[in-house]
């Protein structure tokens, strides 16, 4: 009995490993700067080609936090939200952090204007005010909030963002907004840490994207080791959150077996010992560090 339950759990412990595996190698560098976003033919900040880090030298950094605000109208789709806070968060930061991204920025001024406006955005709790509206200020700011701490300690970005809860953030705006797919998917990249935090929301995301539309396209691209189609990618994404559980607000990967908190660990309920594989993430949020192997390296300077 004992031999086959170790069994189970090597075998899932496994499948887990070889899927985080597979995302890195999909998602290798920060996947809220380095991995451009595909929005079609809507307006965005200046761009000059398809690579993470391809500015338009032209571009006047100057006006970058007025023509960010100017683009992110309580209308702008949250695709066009996601590429244009990307592109202000390399023009803003990246300069200072990575040597292919020339531009004249050399600190942390414009990229903390920026940061400051978003947050200005969000109305006061004691004012009335629409409920879209207050969602995307809240996504806005929640998103270049985690963009920054995506933007790596050779950046100002982390020490801009502070211990601001960028995520937390951008859940709220999740429930205000009535659970977009859209925001599921960026809250899928902002809590992707190799850990199973992203997981549920990657799932609601692929199960609103309909097969076909500008979604469902950035889906498949980001997660494009999950699966060709978003059928196959909604298979995934089930598959893979089935075995996982959220306890004590932690993620534990399970086989079959109950599984709860104790002493601040992960605890097999028949009283055996701690997985080993599952300790608390310092990094971003809660939840149980993987042991995979690092991310693979690719010519973004923040890898």
């Amino acid at each position: 009995m004992r031999r086959k339950m170790l069994r189970s759990i090597s075998l899932t412990l496994t499948s887990i490993l070889s899927l985080m595996v597979f995302q890195q190698a999909a998602l290798a560098g920060p996947p809220l700067i380095c991995h451009p976003f595909d929005i079609g033919n809507a307006r965005s900040l200046p761009w000059s080609g398809p690579v993470w880090s391809r500015i338009d030298k032209n571009y006047n950094t100057d006006r970058l936090v007025e023509d960010t605000l100017g683009l992110l109208t309580p209308n702008t789709p949250v695709l066009v939200r996601m590429e244009t806070l990307r592109r202000a968060t390399v023009y803003g930061l990246m300069p200072t952090a990575d040597r292919t991204v020339t531009s004249p920025v050399k600190d942390g001024t414009i990229a903390r204007d920026l940061l400051s406006s978003l947050q200005d955005r969000i109305p006061n709790p004691g004012i009335k005010s629409d409920k879209r509206t207050t969602a995307m200020a809240l996504f806005d700011y929640g998103y270049l909030v985690e963009s920054y701490k995506q933007a790596g300690d050779g950046s100002q970005g982390p020490k801009l963002a502070g211990s601001v809860d960028g995520c937390g953030l951008i859940v709220q705006a999740i429930a205000l907004g009535g659970g977009d797919p859209a925001m599921e998917f960026a809250a899928a990249l902002a809590k992707w840490d190799r850990t199973g935090s992203h997981i549920a929301h990657l799932q609601k995301a692929a199960a609103g994207a309909p097969e076909g539309s500008l979604l469902a396209r950035n889906l498949l691209s980001h997660f494009s080791n999950m699966g060709k189609t978003i059928g196959e990618l909604r298979a995934t994404s089930r598959r893979t959150r089935s075995r996982w559980s959220v306890v004590g607000g932690q993620w534990s990967v399970v086989s079959g077996q109950r599984v709860q908190p104790a002493s601040g660990r992960q605890r097999v309920a028949q009283g055996k010992s701690a997985q080993p594989w599952v300790r608390r993430s310092t990094e971003l949020g809660t939840g149980p560090k993987v042991e995979s192997p690092p991310m693979r390296a690719t010519a973004c300077g923040l890898c």
